[in-house]
């Protein structure tokens, strides 16, 4: 079906070395009957190569297609054209590898240069507006013989074909529907696969969108469709064509980083080194190309080959894994790089004349990168349901472990029972130790009562007292540990420029290891309490000191530090992981919504800084989560939004009142249940 579709209809011609177009849809491929002459030198004009020494110069094409290796020689083509269907006709030279094309034709019996075009000059010299080169033959029936002068450093598959408007724009069009439904292909692939790296954050498909967007233009390249060109516009000694491994480099480059993730090559340090030496070649054949440190011409002699040898050791590599390593990510990866070898393998037979030049073969790179292009995307889906898998078979031999403990446990517990049941005749003799050892427990339990209590008069003794004034500024608070001592901290100072910094912490866990942290959140914090920087600073700093010391325990806690600036009538804050304040003005709350890392967890953490206005009469609660997870005798939680709702009814009391009133409430709440965390609750007020 592929072939019926890709069908191009040629009408033959006789091997008389003219070309005869007799209908209006006759589309002939004419390079059996050009002539050619090869001008090393670059030197000969069109007086030149009317003489009879160098007509005897000029030879035959013996294949369909005009090819040559890349050289700075220039090519002289001639031909004998006889139009005999009374149509605009037209010669066809289907490459825009052409740098210059000097183009001439027999007017009043002399030959006139009439077109001079080409890739590097002006798009407006072109005799029509096409992506390939069109030079006139017009509507005369009579045989006249045409000259066209080609040069570039470019490799020579060139095409030529004569026909009308009409039969030449019904093949564009076939081809420009395929280069169509290419880039339309690589763009769907390109927004898919950015949804997915959305949606995974796996950096492997960072490099798969790169080597798609650079493949998009490069693929319609060397498929004549000079898209750069399009999108930046075209200049006189285009940048795109006169020095086009600048950018045709990159997809050989990003292909060689998305293989190294995709298949995991950081432990196969060979073939990942391997890969790095192709990458660094390509990269300095673009910088080659970009200061034009050699002749083009001889860079394309030396690419052409490792390009191949490249495409050649990804299938390999995807082979090796696959089949003797039997990795099942390689699977598609070696399909991908089978179809992207076996298009590049149909192009060369093609213009070497192996194979037939049609349609299909024409546009074999098309195909085989389109192919490519999907498989790579297989590839990436296929990878994240092994990544599933794999982790599916790791939970189910976790399972197994844990049964398997299970059942040791079972048989451990049994003998034990066993040996309690025989040490059950030993009892009576053993009562006497266990006095012992009880008297030993309390002595112990006396001596840790004597600490909690001397660690709740350190704490105590750090805290700020509960009511206190600070130049207008009205400050009061309670702390309520769960049990004699609690993971709360909060501290109060004035700095030197008179802004009254307040800090409030909640380090995670209750008790004694709660309290001790506190020492340890003291200890940091007052030996920067008194710096004159921001809060967001200051988190950053202090996160950076307890990271240092304290990261080896686990230990975390939230906070917030809030600088009262009475002069600017302003607060500026920064939250540390800590749930959202409360801040209350002009009749309405809001809550300060704050999202950032606790304390601890990340080093060099950056914390930002948020403001807000603060005049007199408004109010600001800082609390820790402890008031809003408490619970009734009914299991009910007291919650942040019950808490908000009270502030809100009212948020017209003053600073003294309102404090009291949540409090109370507060008490009311828990009473006859025991406390079920530690509470710092604080209300500032502006006078």
């Amino acid at each position: 079906m592929l072939l019926c579709f890709a069908t191009v209809i040629i009408a033959d011609q006789p091997d008389n070395g003219s070309v005869i177009l007799q209908n209006e849809t006759d589309f002939l491929l004419v390079g059996r009957q050009t002539y050619f002459l090869e001008d090393r030198e670059g030197n000969l004009g069109i007086d030149d190569i009317v003489k009879p020494e160098n007509q005897k110069r000029f030879q035959r094409n013996e294949k369909d297609v005009f090819i040559r290796r890349p050289s700075a020689s220039a090519f002289w083509l001639k031909l004998s054209i006889l139009n005999q269907n009374q149509k605009d006709a037209w010669i066809e030279l289907g490459s825009i590898y052409l740098w210059y094309i000097d183009y001439y034709s027999e007017q009043n019996g002399k030959l006139i240069l009439t077109t001079s075009t080409g890739s590097v000059r002006p798009e407006g010299n072109k005799a029509y507006p096409t992506n390939l080169f069109w030079l006139p033959i017009g509507k005369k029936n009579n045989l006249q013989t045409v000259y066209v002068r080609i040069n570039t450093q470019r490799p020579l598959e060139l095409p030529i074909h004569a026909g009308t408007t009409l039969s030449l724009s019904q093949n564009k069009a076939r081809h420009d529907n395929v280069a169509a439904a290419f880039v339309g292909l690589m763009l769907a692939m390109f927004f898919y696969n950015l949804f997915l790296l959305f949606s995974t954050r796996d950096k492997i498909y960072i490099w798969y969108l790169l080597y798609i967007l650079s493949a998009i233009p490069s693929t319609s390249y060397i498929n004549n469709y000079p898209l750069f060109e399009s999108v930046f516009g075209k200049k006189e000694e285009s940048f795109w064509h006169l020095q086009p491994f600048t950018w045709l480099s990159f997809p050989y480059i990003f292909m060689g980083y998305f293989a190294i993730y995709f298949l995991s090559l950081n432990n196969r340090v060979l073939i990942k080194r391997l890969i790095q030496v192709f990458i660094l070649i390509f990269v300095l054949f673009a910088i080659t190309d970009f200061f034009v440190i050699a002749p083009h011409h001889i860079l394309v002699a030396i690419l052409q080959p490792v390009a191949f040898i490249y495409l050649l050791f990804f299938l390999g590599i995807g082979i090796y894994l696959w089949w003797f390593k039997n990795e099942k990510n390689a699977r598609f990866f070696s399909l991908a790089w089978v179809f992207a070898i076996l298009s590049v393998l149909d192009y060369l037979l093609t213009i070497n004349g192996l194979l037939p030049y049609n349609y299909l073969n024409r546009n074999a790179a098309f195909f085989g990168i389109g192919m490519e292009t999907l498989m790579f995307s297989l590839a990436l889906g296929d990878r994240i349901n092994i990544l599933r898998d794999e982790h599916q078979s790791e939970q189910a031999k976790h399972l197994s472990i844990i049964l398997e403990q299970k059942q040791e446990l079972v048989h451990e517990v049994s003998e034990r029972k066993k040996a309690f049941e025989s040490m059950e005749e030993l009892s009576s003799s053993l009562e006497q130790k266990v006095t012992t050892r009880t008297n030993l427990l309390t002595s112990a339990l006396n001596r840790i009562t004597d600490d909690v209590r001397l660690a709740l008069k350190i704490q105590k003794n750090i805290l700020p007292k509960k009511t206190e004034e600070w130049d207008g500024i009205e400050i009061y608070s309670r702390y309520m540990p769960m049990t004699d001592v609690g993971g709360d901290y909060y501290a109060i100072n004035k700095l030197e420029n008179g802004t009254i910094r307040i800090f409030i912490a909640d380090a995670t866990g209750h008790g004694i290891q709660a309290s001790l942290m506190t020492m340890c959140i003291h200890a940091e914090y007052f030996n920067v309490k008194d710096y004159p920087i921001t809060p967001g600073h200051l988190l950053t700093i202090l996160n950076n000191q307890y990271c240092d010391r304290y990261s080896r325990m686990n230990a975390f806690f939230t906070c917030i530090i809030l600088d009262i600036e009475i002069h600017e009538d302003r607060i500026t804050y920064a939250s540390a992981g800590h749930p959202d304040q409360i801040l209350v003005q002009s009749g309405k709350i809001t809550p300060t919504h704050v999202k950032s890392r606790l304390m601890g967890l990340q080093p060099e953490y950056e914390y930002k800084d948020f403001t807000a206005p603060f005049f007199s009469g408004d109010k600001i609660l800082l609390f820790t989560d402890g008031i809003f997870e408490e619970f009734n005798s009914n299991n009910e939680e007291f919650g942040e939004e019950r808490l908000f709702r009270i502030v809100d009814s009212e948020k017209n009391l003053s600073g003294k009142e309102l404090f009291r009133k949540i409090m109370d409430t507060v008490s009311e709440f828990i009473s006859g249940t025991d406390q079920n965390d530690d509470i710092t609750f604080l209300v500032i007020e502006r006078k």
